[in-house]
Formats: C-alpha cells, structure tokens, sequence
C-alpha cells in the first residue's frame, strides 16, 4: 500500500474517521527509533496523540517504566 498523508484542518467536522493502517511492531519501533534518534520534527507533531495497544503490551511498557525509574 501506498503511504499517504492528509491534512486535517479546522473545518474538518469533530468525529471524522481517521482511516488506520497496519504494521508490524518491529516496523514501527524501527522508524521511530530512527526518527526519535536523528531528532526528527515531526516526532512532536504526534507526542500529544493517544494510541491504542493490546492490554498485555501496555503491562510490560508500564512494567518496564516501572523498572527504569526504580534504576
């Protein structure tokens, strides 16, 4: 599939459904990483988005939060 990029705008109607796309986990922590490391922009244009995980992912990112501030 082709990427694609809209641009929400102010007119857009409150409620509007944001088409979702698939990818692997490992796809994505990769091209994060790769951003978040070389400082990318764009990084905070998304920081204040909420996104959706399976339960048993989010106990382990939390578990591991946990574990790094014990440190």
């Amino acid at each position: 599939m082709r990427p694609t990029l809209r641009l929400f705008t102010e007119d857009d109607p409150v409620g509007t459904q944001v088409p979702l796309a698939t990818m692997t986990l490992g796809e994505f922590c990769r091209i994060l990483g790769d951003a978040n490391g070389t400082d990318r922009t764009w990084i905070q244009d998304f920081a204040q988005d909420e996104i959706q995980v399976p339960v048993d992912l989010y106990e382990v990112l939390h578990a591991y939060a946990a574990m790094r501030a014990a440190a």
